[in-house]
């Protein structure tokens, strides 16, 4: 079972703290080679030099993520916990693992929400309640899945078009937990956090690091 941190705003000082020495479910998957948005390298450069930084595709979601929240509790006839959702997590054996929700339900289930220009096949997107969602994706429900301790993760997205064709559409996908592929995460995550210690040590005994 997950243990609960805390509870900061989003986007806050105390969220980025908390955030900072471990390994969120946004980084997992740039830390196991399989982002397009970020490499290993990025993810360990933006924990010893944090920058704020914002993407269109950010801001996009920042806004987006309420809409298609209500749309899937709606369409699974879930209710959305408030004060659970807005919570970070640490897993039970290592409180360096870390997970942000973006939905959890009154009886303990997980929901994610995504945006995109294009839900297009050639980016790993698979037909509408399948577990086919591009692999970043499959990494982030994964280590939620894994954290929490949830046998499934229910992901929504709104799509901008459809492998091309403009289309303004929700789809939903149930993604199964896979317990090999935590597993591997999580080892990842671990030699990512022990290099990151070392480089903070470094960093910290170097004078002019932050000049």
């Amino acid at each position: 079972m997950a243990r609960l941190l805390g509870t900061w705003p989003d986007g806050s000082p105390e969220w980025h703290e908390a955030r900072r020495w471990r390994v969120g479910g946004s980084e997992v998957g740039a830390i196991c080679g399989w982002s397009k948005y970020a490499t290993r390298d990025q993810v360990m450069a933006d924990k010893l030099h944090p920058r704020p930084r914002e993407t269109p595709a950010m801001r996009r979601g920042h806004y987006v993520e309420p809409a298609v929240l209500a749309y899937l509790s709606t369409e699974l006839g879930v209710t959305i916990d408030a004060e659970a959702s807005a919570a970070t997590y640490t897993a039970d054996e290592d409180e360096r693992l870390a997970y942000n929700p973006d939905g959890i339900t009154v009886d303990w289930g997980l929901l994610e929400a995504k945006s995109t220009s294009d839900r297009n096949t050639d980016d790993g997107w698979g037909r509408a309640r399948t577990a086919i969602v591009p692999i970043g994706y499959q990494a982030q429900a994964q280590w939620g899945m894994g954290i929490l301790g949830i046998d499934e993760c229910w992901l929504g997205v709104l799509a901008g078009a459809h492998n091309s064709r403009p289309d303004l559409h929700f789809a939903l996908y149930r993604i199964p937990f896979n317990p090999r592929a935590y597993t591997y995460m999580t080892t990842q995550a671990h030699r990512f956090l022990d290099e990151l210690e070392r480089a903070r040590k470094d960093h910290h005994e170097d004078p002019t690091a932050d000049r």
